[in-house]
């Protein structure tokens, strides 16, 4: 999670007993929990679309591979 995205995108626990803190608290501050839900979709739709991922997919290949960039018609 920490390569895909930064801390004011996302909320994370590291054990079980928190999930119910965190989840009770985020339902009682509304305008925190859609600040954050808003930068983390921003991100998404910035970051990690499926182009984005395809090519970076593709360079990480021809990194590892060798394999020759290919032009587009």
């Amino acid at each position: 999670m920490d390569d895909l995205f930064t801390p004011d995108e996302m909320v994370c626990y590291r054990d079980a007993q928190e999930v119910e803190e965190l989840v009770r608290y985020y339902l009682t501050h509304d305008g925190e929990r859609k600040a954050i839900a808003k930068r983390a979709r921003r991100r998404v739709l910035a970051s990690h679309t499926w182009q984005t991922r395809l090519t970076s997919l593709l360079a990480t290949m021809r990194e590892i591979y060798g394999l020759k960039k290919v032009n587009s018609p």
